[in-house]
């Protein structure tokens, strides 16, 4: 991934003269303002083998970055493999109690701190979301939730505590439509085919 975890791992990793994959390698916005752009790019650099999620990483890799083709081959995205495994069920499993699921709603999921960090921002993009014609059903990731706390949430949203993952593709497949600053979101409702508007300036 594109962590500062991933990162530091892979730093350590190379400290120790570990072999370091990087999964989902080669994956690029082409925004190096983003902490995520810059690990990523790091991570790829320090790595023994890149393995690209889909053939156009492969070609960044390879053509733009100027890694060996065999040290960059396409795996395919261990996104689509997990939803596969775990996001078609029917099955409400988990999900909170006296939650009554509306007939149209919207799935938001904020965390990235370019959106979250900011609380002038962050109320903006409630008030925004606030005037949809639809319930939002959001699952508050633990950092957004300390960050949100002193904020107006608009009474169409509905804040959920965070989802075990086939708890939340349920509700993701159940949407309307799908609002994330999620890189595995976007995947996620791809792979489901669900509409999804993407709250930040790339992708």
């Amino acid at each position: 991934g594109d962590t500062n975890s991933t990162l530091a791992a892979a730093q350590a990793t190379r400290e120790i003269g570990a072999i370091l994959i990087h999964i989902e390698a080669g994956v690029r916005s082409f925004d190096k303002t983003m902490v995520e752009e810059r690990n990523r790019i790091e991570v790829d650099r320090l790595a023994n083998l890149r393995l690209a999620p889909t053939p156009l990483s492969q070609w960044f890799l390879t053509h733009l970055e100027g890694f060996k083709h065999d040290g960059c081959p396409a795996v395919g995205n261990l996104v689509v493999d997990a939803w596969m495994r775990f996001g078609e069920t029917d099955q409400p499993v988990g999900l909170p109690d006296g939650l009554t699921l509306p007939t149209d709603y919207g799935l938001l999921t904020l965390h990235r701190p370019d959106t979250v960090d900011r609380p002038q921002r962050l109320q903006g993009l409630l008030d925004e979301l606030g005037t949809l014609p639809m319930d939002v059903l959001f699952p508050v990731h633990p950092r957004t939730r300390e960050q949100i706390k002193s904020l107006s949430i608009p009474s169409n949203i509905q804040m959920l505590r965070p989802l075990p993952y086939p708890s939340f593709c349920f509700l993701l497949r159940n949407s309307s439509v799908v609002l994330t600053d999620s890189g595995g979101v976007q995947e996620e409702a791809a792979t489901a085919r669900r509409p999804c508007v993407t709250l930040r300036p790339n992708t």
